[in-house]
């Protein structure tokens, strides 16, 4: 995933070290669950639940994708989504 690649892992130990100080530990006396993460600077090190929160932080901050509310998207006659191509035409591959 590209969450945990390694190009982006200044990213993950800004957001990590934040995390461990936010629930009241220092980078010294961090718990197990996050302690091995932040010194691989890995994110496949942490508990599942801890993942999911840097996943959702890595969508929305650094890979933000195109909301439904974008003025390039539209919504069909029948309820589908799609966008206006270059070639002004209706393109369904909306992502």
């Amino acid at each position: 995933m590209p969450c945990n690649d390694p190009e982006h892992k200044d990213e993950f130990l800004t957001w990590l070290r934040a995390r461990i100080e936010r629930n009241g530990f220092t980078v010294d006396d961090v718990p197990d669950y996050m302690g091995l993460a932040y010194k691989s600077g890995n994110p496949k090190d942490l508990n599942p639940v801890v993942w999911r929160e840097w996943f959702n932080h890595y969508e929305v901050t650094i890979n933000p994708k195109p909301s439904l509310g974008h003025p390039d998207y539209f919504t069909g006659p029948r309820g589908g989504r799609y966008r206006i191509n270059s070639n002004g035409r209706k393109s369904y591959d909306v992502p």
